[in-house]
């Protein structure tokens, strides 16, 4: 009985160990996840001021209050859909998390686009339209072979 016993204690305590270990792994891993999350966020926020203090100023002839706003607005919408996409990651169960994560996105995307409108004249809307608007480049209004900017299709 005694030997029973103590082998019941040797794997309990192994158990708990174990499992001390496997916590410690997921803080690790978390603070990593955060620390990249991070570091993203970092890039975009320096690539959307880039842009906008680079390109946008020029093509769109932006005063010092419309960068501003501009940049605001842009590193917001960025922010939240990275979250978005985050916590999508956590629905990988759920089928209809991608189309669910895609009508956020663009939601978020048309929310922006309709505050950058107010911050902008007409004519600088149209052309940031023009230009790819939220996209920069990747969607609509910067392809020459009228395929609205479809990528596929070139």
């Amino acid at each position: 009985m005694t030997t029973d016993a103590g082998d019941l204690a040797a794997k309990l305590e192994s158990t708990e160990a174990k499992e001390k270990i496997e916590a410690v792994i997921a803080e690790v891993r978390e603070k990593e996840r955060e620390e990249e999350r991070a570091r993203r966020s970092e890039r975009m926020t320096q690539w959307i001021t880039d842009r906008v203090n680079n390109q946008l100023a020029t093509e769109l002839n932006l005063d010092e209050v419309q960068k501003s706003k501009m940049v605001e607005i842009m590193t917001d919408a960025s922010t939240r859909i990275g979250e978005m996409w985050s916590d999508m990651r956590n629905q990988r169960d759920n089928p209809n998390a991608m189309a669910d994560a895609r009508t956020k996105m663009n939601d978020i995307r048309k929310e922006a686009e309709d505050q950058i409108a107010q911050s902008l004249t007409v004519d600088q809307f149209e052309k940031f339209q023009d230009g790819g608007g939220m996209m920069g480049g990747w969607g609509r209004g910067r392809s020459n072979n009228n395929n609205g900017g479809n990528r596929r299709n070139r």
